[in-house]
C-alpha cells in the first residue's frame, strides 16, 4: 500500500484537475526570471517561491534564484511535513482515508458511463481497472495523473523535496503551513459530491496533459503567473468546480496568510515554498499580501 499511495499523494498539495499539475519537462537551464518573490515589512523579509511537486531529471538545475534565496534563509517553510507523509502511521492513515470500506468500491459511486470511460482510459495506458476500484475519486485521479507523468518521464523529486533535503543537510529549521492530515482530508473528500463529473473531466484533462504542460512549465520557470494561470486552465476550474477551487486554492491561501504575516513580524528570514498556482490569480497569496500593503519584489 505504501508504494501505491506515496507518490500520488505528493500531488495533493497543488493540483487536482489533471491535478492542475504544475509539472516540469525539458527546458533551457538559462532563465530571465524565476517564480521567486521577496516580501518585506519594514526591515523584515521573507521569500515566496512557487514550486513544482514533480520533476524530471532533465529539469535540473533549477533557476539560480532558488539557491540564492535558500542561502539567505534561516528557515525553510513547506506546505506540509514531507517526511511525516512517509511514516508507517501516516501511510496507514492514508490507506484508511482514501479507500472504501469493503464491500464498497468505486463502482458503487460512479455511473456506468463513467465506468466505461475509465475502462477505456485504463486500457490505453495498460492500467488494470481493478487496481483503482478500492480508491475514492480523489485518489483515483491522483494515481492516474502520476502514472501519466511517469509515462512522460516526469517522476523525480520536486522543488519542495529538494529543498527539504538541503535544509536537513545544512541543519536549517523546517516548518510547514498545514499538517499532513489536513492535506489527507482534502484528498479523501475530493470529488465525493460529484465523482462522475470529476473523474470524467480529469480523464479528458489528463489525456491532454502532454499537449499543454510545456506552456505551464515555461510560464512557471519565467515566473509569469498570468500565463501559468491561463495554461493551467484555472478559469475553467472556477466555472466547472467552484467548490474545489475555493477549497484547493482560496481557502488554503487565506489560512496561510496569517502565518506568513507572522513571519514578516520576526527577524529570521524564511524561504516559503508553495505550489505555484497559490501565487497566481486574483485570489493568490501574492495578491493578498499586496492588498495588505506589503512590498513585493520579483527576483
Amino acid at each position: 500500500m505504501a508504494n501505491t499511495t506515496s507518490k500520488p499523494f505528493k500531488t495533493a498539495g497543488i493540483i487536482p484537475i489533471a491535478l492542475l499539475s504544475i509539472i516540469a519537462t525539458v527546458f533551457s537551464a538559462v532563465s530571465v526570471a524565476a517564480p521567486v518573490w521577496k516580501v518585506t515589512n519594514g526591515e523584515n523579509t521573507l521569500y515566496l517561491a512557487g514550486t513544482i511537486h514533480v520533476l524530471s531529471k532533465n529539469d535540473l538545475p533549477l533557476p539560480k534564484e532558488f539557491d540564492q534565496v535558500f542561502k539567505q534563509a534561516d528557515k525553510v517553510i513547506l506546505e506540509t511535513d514531507l517526511t511525516a507523509l512517509q511514516t508507517p502511521e501516516m501511510q496507514q492513515a492514508m490507506a484508511n482515508a482514501i479507500t472504501y470500506a469493503p464491500p464498497q468500491s468505486l463502482l458503487n459511486h460512479i455511473s456506468k458511463d463513467t465506468q466505461s470511460q475509465l475502462q477505456t482510459f485504463c486500457d490505453t495506458r495498460g492500467i488494470p481497472l481493478t487496481h483503482l476500484l478500492p480508491y475514492k475519486p480523489g485518489m483515483v485521479i491522483s494515481i492516474l495523473t502520476m502514472a501519466e507523468l511517469q509515462r512522460l518521464g516526469i517522476d523525480g523529486k520536486g522543488v519542495d523535496e529538494i529543498y527539504e533535503q538541503k535544509a536537513l543537510t545544512e541543519g536549517k529549521y523546517i516548518g510547514e503551513l498545514e499538517t499532513p492530515l489536513m492535506q489527507l482530508e482534502f484528498l479523501a473528500n475530493l470529488g465525493t459530491n460529484n465523482p462522475d463529473a470529476l473523474i470524467q473531466y480529469s480523464l479528458k484533462d489528463t489525456d491532454k496533459l502532454k499537449h499543454y504542460f510545456k506552456d505551464m512549465v515555461s510560464a512557471w520557470r519565467a515566473g509569469d503567473m498570468k500565463k501559468l494561470e491561463q495554461a493551467a486552465q484555472v478559469e475553467e476550474l472556477i466555472t466547472t468546480f467552484p467548490e474545489i477551487y475555493q477549497e484547493l486554492l482560496v481557502q488554503r491561501n487565506q489560512n496561510w496568510l496569517p502565518q506568513i504575516e507572522a513571519m514578516l513580524k520576526d527577524k529570521p528570514t524564511e524561504m516559503v515554498l508553495v505550489g505555484a498556482l497559490h501565487l497566481a490569480g486574483k485570489d493568490s497569496v501574492l495578491g493578498m499580501l499586496r492588498a495588505k500593503g506589503y512590498k513585493l519584489e520579483k527576483l
